[in-house]
């Protein structure tokens, strides 16, 4: 007889360590649906994705003449080469960026809470519908969202430990947070 995934099947991935894992599979499987389903580019997208084509042709005045925060767009550049789809190539990036976000997200409510609580609020992210949206569009906030999360991970362990490592994450991270979005000056004047 075929086992068949129940909330107390669930509610024990939630005690187990490989919880997060778990959840990275979800967020991997359902991200990638919705990423085979919609073809759309929004219109920031396309700013995006056009001032990556002139960085990758070495125009990269006319590139910030199209979009003035080149991170993004560079960022596009690199994963072309892996992917030849301008779009597709934008789009990973959002997709690997809210999976990853995962992370900093589950050690932070681990951190604060529990294993049990930071399952479910990873879930609980994994399947958002906002989450998701932004996974598929070619958008700079998955990227931001990514960033501000090790932040404030890292503001957290600075505030416990006295190790400088912490410190220098958070830092590195808020300022990294910058380059996505400019709000991210907000997390370098607070840390």
């Amino acid at each position: 007889m075929k086992k068949m995934i129940t909330f107390e099947n669930i509610s024990k991935w939630a005690e187990s360590k490989n919880g997060l894992i778990y959840i990275i599979c979800i967020s991997v499987m359902l991200k990638a649906f919705f990423l085979a389903s919609d073809s759309l580019i929004n219109n920031d997208g396309l700013l995006y994705i056009s001032a990556a084509q002139e960085f990758a042709k070495g125009h990269f005045k006319e590139g910030l003449n199209v979009f003035p925060m080149p991170f993004y767009s560079l960022l596009i550049v690199i994963i072309h080469f892996l992917i030849p789809d301008w779009a597709m190539a934008a789009r990973v990036i959002s997709v690997l960026f809210m999976v990853f976000t995962l992370i900093p997200l589950y050690l932070l409510t681990k951190e604060l809470f529990d294993r049990k609580a930071a399952f479910w609020a990873c879930l609980t992210f994994a399947l958002a519908p906002d989450s998701n949206g932004l996974a598929t569009d070619v958008i700079r906030d998955p990227g931001f969202i990514f960033c501000t999360a090790w932040s404030v991970y890292f503001a957290l362990r600075s505030s416990q430990s006295p190790r400088i490592i912490y410190f220098a994450a958070t830092a590195f991270f808020s300022l990294v947070s910058i380059l996505f979005r400019i709000e991210g000056i907000i997390l370098v004047l607070i840390y």
